[in-house]
């Protein structure tokens, strides 16, 4: 799934930076083969999914990123429509400060953060969750409509993401 997530952030956005935890080495291995992919180890994902989002936060804001999408690993159907969607929105807006995808009414995911709320996303605790900078002001937040349910879609029991190997590969 990383690989898929990988090559439609390379293509929507020109590249893509990949938290891994657990078993990097094997799934680094299994990644697109190209310097527009780049390998993002967390030593600690003992620490959680913050910490993850994190380590791959830092890596693309020393990189000059001004907008960073997040989207964990157990959203890969989300669909490069989606991500494109969002990037030509973002471009419209002249950066907005959090974008998030909506359908049916309901956001999902991946978010769209600005460098500045990647920032403030730097500053949580260990103990902080995301959700908390994103949804802190109400008024920043600009939605992007769109026609694809994979945005609800979390695989985080095992009969989800066999669901979801079996539907996009391993």
């Amino acid at each position: 799934m990383a690989a898929r997530l990988a090559r439609m952030f390379v293509e929507a956005v020109g590249e893509a930076w990949i938290v891994l935890g657990h078993e990097a080495e094997a799934i680094a291995g299994a990644l697109p083969g190209e310097a527009r992919v780049r390998v993002v180890v967390n030593a600690m994902p003992e620490r959680g999914m913050l910490s993850s989002l994190q380590c791959g936060l830092r890596a693309a804001l020393a990189e000059g990123a001004e907008g960073v999408f997040f989207l964990p690993v157990d959203y890969a159907a989300v669909s490069g429509a989606t991500v494109a969607a969002m990037r030509n929105a973002w471009w419209a807006t002249a950066g907005a400060q959090v974008m998030l995808p909506r359908e049916g009414g309901r956001r999902g995911h991946p978010v769209l953060v600005s460098r500045a709320v990647a920032e403030e996303l730097l500053r949580l605790p260990a103990e902080g969750a995301a959700h908390e900078v994103i949804r802190r002001d109400a008024g920043r937040v600009e939605y992007v409509d769109v026609a694809d349910a994979a945005i609800h879609r979390d695989a985080d029991d095992a009969q989800a993401w066999a669901a979801l190997v079996k539907e996009f590969g391993g």
